[in-house]
């Protein structure tokens, strides 16, 4: 019982500690506000936060911050979504994990979160100016995956961030709305990022619009 206590008290302070040291880097490169999707046959991403080259190689891919680059990608069957951690570990040695919610939307009444945690989440949110922090549910994932689990725990050098498979039978159209929030942790740091850095839950004016192909 002791040594559960002390474990507990451990996770709170270094809780309460990393609070005060999570930092957003922004870059000072204007931010595109519409993008092609490359679209790329027989492409196969592995969904495993690794971030290999050959599989990415043709993506687009941008930084939104100092420490993070986006990348897009797509199949005749999928949207390939990546956020990388690109900046410098504070610490070499410790995993690095990331906690994400990807927001994506067709329409401009309702928008999906797709969560990565330590376990996948999903949920349908209605845009509203009162909305503060988008809703999911442990219980429904569908048309979709992503890398998650605790890589600190597990002590994954290799992880650099978080990679999405998205079935397009989850998207009506050829445009996409697209927010993210990101947030990279491990023992010794925390650096986290919005994009776009002024979107609100209020409607998709300020989110970043995907343009699918149909066609290669």
């Amino acid at each position: 019982m002791k040594a559960l206590i002390s474990l507990l008290i451990f996770i709170l302070f270094f809780y309460i500690n990393a609070q005060g040291q999570t930092s957003t880097k922004e870059t000072s490169v204007e931010l595109p506000k519409k993008v092609k999707v490359p679209l790329i046959r027989n492409c196969q991403i592995n969904v495993d936060g690794l971030f290999p080259e050959e599989e990415w190689n043709h993506a687009l891919n941008f930084k939104i911050s100092e420490s993070f680059e986006i990348f897009f990608l797509a199949n005749s069957e999928n949207l390939y979504i990546g956020i990388k951690y690109a900046g410098k570990i504070a610490d070499y040695k410790q995993a690095l994990d990331c906690v994400s919610e990807l927001y994506i939307s067709t329409n401009n009444e309702e928008f999906y979160n797709l969560h990565s945690s330590a376990r996948l989440a999903e949920g349908i949110n209605k845009f509203s100016g009162s909305l503060k922090q988008a809703k999911y549910s442990l219980e429904e994932v569908n048309g979709w995956e992503a890398n998650s689990g605790s890589h600190v725990k597990n002590n994954d050098l290799n992880c650099k961030g978080v990679e999405y498979r998205i079935s397009l039978d989850k998207i009506t159209g050829q445009s996409v709305k697209l927010a993210v929030n990101i947030l990279a942790v491990n023992f010794s740091f925390r650096e986290s990022v919005v994009f776009p850095a002024d979107y609100s839950f209020k409607d998709s004016d300020k989110w970043l619009e995907l343009i699918i192909q149909n066609s290669y």
